[in-house]
């Protein structure tokens, strides 16, 4: 199940539309639709005897709502449910506590990325710096605790074995 807990992002990436439209009208999910969207979850796999489900968030910057994440996580453990956690972030808000979070508690991440740092640069627009410095460094944080993948937009796709050769870098 895709949950999308917010509408906004701290980019301004030049194809994204979503992040323009909605900025100026932020909405943020709240605790119980939350609570109510992952009973209903678990109810329809134990109707369909599915026993293992995936709960990803996604879509802007889920990382803007790390506290709904991180109840989900910990309602789920509380509830002894078999659902996994993932998510997909621009990784430019991804703390060291946040990191341990999720290492903590096996959630899995996806960072997306465009590509090289002039490709990464000239689509991703960052409101203080350059962005693939941010992203560097937190890709490098999910590296070392073993928790990261890459996630790759149609714009990275043109720039795979750079993205691969960086990655070994970073290593």
């Amino acid at each position: 199940m895709y949950i999308i807990p917010n509408n906004n992002c701290n980019l301004m990436c030049k194809y994204c539309f979503i992040g323009k439209l909605n900025n100026n009208h932020p909405i943020k999910m709240d605790e119980q639709t939350l609570i109510n969207a992952i009973d209903k979850f678990n109810n329809h796999l134990k109707e369909i005897d599915y026993h293992e489900g995936k709960i990803i968030f996604y879509g802007v910057e889920p990382l803007i709502s790390f506290d709904l994440i991180k109840k989900c996580v910990n309602y789920i453990k509380e509830n002894n449910y078999e659902i996994m956690v993932n998510l997909v972030t621009n990784g430019t808000l991804l703390t060291e506590e946040m990191a341990d979070f999720f290492k903590a508690n096996n959630v899995g991440i996806g960072v997306s990325i465009d590509g090289p740092k002039n490709v990464t640069d000239q689509n991703r627009i960052y409101y203080s710096e350059k962005l693939n410095k941010v992203v560097t460094s937190s890709l490098e944080e999910l590296i070392n605790e073993d928790i990261v993948i890459l996630d790759a937009s149609r714009c990275s796709l043109l720039h795979a074995w750079e993205i691969f050769e960086s990655r070994h870098r970073i290593l």
